[in-house]
């Protein structure tokens, strides 16, 4: 599922002219509080690296 995702994600954003910060292959995904207590959303830790991420994603975008 995770490589077939990530082709499905990139295409998707490609046809629609979508930014894309992929977060599924990142390395900080082994960092424990990266998410909340639910395990499934960004803890505080998690939302300040996709925050960055994004940054990067659209700073390519306009440069």
């Amino acid at each position: 599922m995770g490589s077939t995702t990530v082709s499905a994600n990139t295409l998707l954003a490609a046809e629609h002219d979508a930014v894309l910060a992929d977060m599924w292959n990142h390395p900080v995904n082994d960092r424990p509080d990266l998410l909340s207590a639910d395990r499934v959303h960004f803890a505080t830790a998690g939302q300040a690296v996709m925050a960055a991420e994004m940054v990067k994603a659209l700073h390519g975008r306009v440069a």
